[in-house]
């Protein structure tokens, strides 16, 4: 353990003079969400305002003056305009954003018939319609009202239901939902990202800057050695997990906070924090050996990342699964790695825990990542691999695992 603790330290070390390996894991991930998260709100506030502000044009076509064409005059938010063009191919190029036409009703009565023409690839046309739908939703309300009134009636005389809708939820609980629903996803990724750098600079970085050879002549046994640059890629791993967790929370606090929505608190209860960062740790531990492994059979930095970042994009779809609606983590589905790491994150930061699937999950993890670490040892036994000398590439897997059964069948 001593053995193995020197080498960490050691790793540790250079990993923090390495700029790369400090960007990659411990900037970005506190200092990217807040900012990014930061600056969309504050476009997203600056545009709807720029919206709001901006008054809808419209051509309204009709045969007289209709109720409704006066309470589209009469509305501050719009400006009714005519255009010498189709008004059809005025909307469609942007000079105006809605064409109404309007058409009386019978004179003997009936009901007026309206046709609205929107772009829905421009914003200002989004906006007006559903400006003119709030339009179209009080005019009628009125002309009802008149009608029943002719009739000495009211409107609570034809009130046959009455609805009242109630949300049970919580603020702090509609904010872990919507955290449910972002942060796992997000994790892993970015815990995957955390990995990657340090897996590849541990291994094919310092046989290509020729320093494996300083290791190994110090006579520390070759176990001691991965294990050490195991705990590094680790670390950094779980330690870009918990920036990041760090990082989104805070930024979306700030982003629901601008909006100004008292219906959402942002928060995590401390026992799914705990469940995330043990859960998170584990997971930490199964990206970093399967990182570790394939770097191994690198020779440069650039050859690590070509064998790496595979494997960290076939990480997304697994994780994709885990945010599609009706998927949940039950018996079924926590047995399939990534999958279920994803979708535990997402239950427990949503305060629910399904003891079940979760020990499955656990227990599944600390498995796949023993099996792989056996396999990173045996590779890391072969000479040839752990100086870059010899021409083996991931391909030579296979024959490395034969032929180390048949050493440990000989001893």
């Amino acid at each position: 353990m001593r053995l193995i603790g020197t080498v960490f330290k050691s790793e540790l070390r250079a990993a923090l003079r390495d700029r790369n390996t400090v960007v990659y894991s411990l900037v970005i991930p506190l200092a990217l969400y807040p900012i990014l998260f930061w600056g969309i709100g504050e476009w997203f506030s600056f545009q709807q305002g720029s919206l709001e502000k901006q008054k809808s044009r419209v051509v309204i076509e009709e045969q007289s003056l209709s109720p409704l064409g006066e309470a589209i005059a009469a509305d501050e938010r719009w400006r009714v305009v005519e255009t010498e063009t189709d008004p059809l191919a005025a909307v469609g190029s942007g000079d105006v954003d809605a064409f109404v036409r309007i058409e009386a009703p019978s004179p003997d009565g009936g009901t007026w018939s309206l046709h609205a023409w929107f772009d829905e690839a421009r914003d200002r046309s989004r906006v007006a319609k559903t400006r003119l739908g709030e339009v179209i939703e009080d005019t009628e309300r009125a002309l009802v009202e008149d009608r029943l009134l002719a009739y000495g009636e009211t409107n609570e005389t034809f009130a046959i239901i009455n609805i009242e809708t109630e949300n049970i939820a919580s603020a702090k609980e509609v904010g872990q939902t919507i955290l449910a629903r972002v942060l796992p996803m997000l994790l892993v990724f970015m815990l995957s990202m955390g990995a990657m750098h340090p897996a590849v600079d541990v291994l094919a970085g310092e046989k290509e800057r020729k320093t494996i050879e300083t290791i190994l002549v110090s006579g520390a046994p070759r176990e001691a050695i991965l294990a050490g640059k195991y705990l590094l890629v680790v670390t950094a791993a779980f330690a870009a997990l918990v920036l990041n967790l760090i990082g989104m929370v805070l930024a979306f606090k700030h982003m629901f906070s601008m909006m100004g929505d008292a219906k959402i608190q942002i928060a995590i209860p401390f026992t799914s924090v705990l469940s995330v960062l043990f859960a998170g740790l584990l997971f930490a531990g199964f990206v970093s050996a399967v990182m570790v492994l394939f770097a191994s059979f690198a020779r440069t930095f650039k050859e690590g990342q070509s064998y790496v970042t595979p494997f960290y994009l076939l990480m997304m779809f697994p994780t994709l699964l885990a945010v599609m609606p009706g998927v949940e983590l039950d018996l079924r589905t926590a047995w399939i790695p990534i999958t279920n790491v994803a979708l535990l994150f997402r239950e427990v930061i949503a305060g629910n825990f399904p003891w079940g699937p979760i020990a499955i999950t656990l227990g599944t993890l600390v498995m796949t990542t023993a099996l792989v670490i056996a396999v990173a040892r045996r590779v890391y036994a072969d000479e040839e691999l752990r100086l870059g000398s010899g021409g083996k590439t991931l391909r030579s897997l296979p024959s490395i695992i034969r032929q180390s059964r048949k050493r440990s069948a000989r001893t």
